[in-house]
């Protein structure tokens, strides 16, 4: 009988390391998730904002429109690219590599600056393809 009341102690203490476990791993993501929340200041406006990616994600929906074919298109990674804002104001130096009418693959430079409006919305002010 002894053996049977010492497996079940030990079964016991398995399991209370387990809960205590799981709880310490839940009690340290809760504290994790509250620090990295604390500078997260959302109710800045629409200006001090930084849109750069969506620029550059924008400026490749504009770019589509200029190409042969445009599902060949590919661009770089945003570390490869170059955005510098004004205000509202996006100025984009990137490339795009693509397919042209003949099924060669080429390189293109391209320049362009976009728009943010106050509803989220982009305008092309201008585009220069090299």
């Amino acid at each position: 009988m002894e053996e049977n009341t010492k497996k079940i102690s030990n079964a016991r203490i398995f399991i209370s390391i387990i809960i205590w476990g799981v709880l310490i791993f839940i009690f340290f993501k809760i504290i994790i998730g509250w620090w990295s929340g604390l500078g997260d200041n959302s109710t800045q406006s629409n200006d001090a904002k930084d849109y750069k990616m969506e620029a550059y994600v924008m400026s490749q929906d504009f770019m589509d429109d200029y190409l042969k074919n445009p599902s060949t298109a590919k661009y770089p990674w945003y570390s490869d690219i170059n955005v510098v804002q004004t205000g509202n104001r996006y100025k984009i130096e990137a490339y795009v590599d693509s397919q042209n009418s003949f099924g060669n693959t080429i390189r293109n430079r391209y320049y362009m600056i976009l728009e943010r409006s106050g509803d989220g919305g982009w305008t092309k002010i201008s585009c220069d393809i090299k």
